[in-house]
């Protein structure tokens, strides 16, 4: 499952071969899409979560080389990996920003963060320490790694920000990534559920 991979004792490694990241809005919408079916009916049905089938996956295992754990090669679903991991690191981001600004005591707060924090804790494999950065149980390919470290780390209010900073400068490469501009939409339509949140079937 989702969960089993994205574990602190696994490596997901995309090799040099893969492609690099290129989903668009459309494949982001139509997993967006199958996501929101699946929780509707479960939603619906009173049901308990249950796994759910989102297509097959094609991994070798790799073993340590001195510079990494044990862990997988994606041979093949390495566009939902990452779609899934950045649509985690966005919830987790999201979390964090109600925790922060709900109201309440001091210790109530400090819980949602808590929680917050432990649902973007999966996704590492070293979590950040001052001013260390997190090493992340997936790694994309040279192209990806940039931006994909970029956004996993963002906090909610300073993203749009420091995303147009990269997009501003002249040498970048930020406006051809994929992975941003994925990750924008993500973004939206997770801000969307919560301004205007969804009803009936779509919920």
């Amino acid at each position: 499952t989702f969960k089993q991979l994205v574990s602190k004792y696994t490596d997901l490694i995309i090799p040099p071969f893969q492609r690099s990241y290129q989903w668009g809005s459309d494949e982001v919408d139509m997993l967006f899409e199958d996501i929101m079916q699946f929780d509707a009916t479960n939603f619906k049905s009173n049901a308990l979560p249950e796994t759910h089938f989102m297509g097959a996956m094609v991994f070798c295992r790799v073993d340590a080389d001195g510079q990494a754990k044990k862990g997988f090669s994606i041979l093949d679903g390495q566009q939902r990996m990452v779609t899934l991991t950045l649509l985690q690191a966005a919830l987790s981001s999201r979390l964090m920003k109600v925790a922060a600004d709900a109201p309440g005591e001091m210790s109530q707060k400090l819980q949602l963060l808590q929680n917050a924090a432990s649902f973007r804790h999966p996704l590492y494999k070293v979590a950040p320490i001052g001013k260390e950065a997190a090493v992340y149980i997936l790694k994309p390919q040279s192209d990806d790694s940039e931006y994909y470290d970029f956004v996993m780390s963002a906090e909610w209010d300073a993203f749009d920000a420091a995303c147009e900073k990269k997009l501003s400068s002249p040498k970048s490469k930020a406006r051809k990534s994929k992975v941003l501009s994925s990750y924008s939409l993500i973004r939206a339509k997770i801000e969307s559920g919560i301004v205007a949140p969804a009803v009936d079937h779509e919920l």
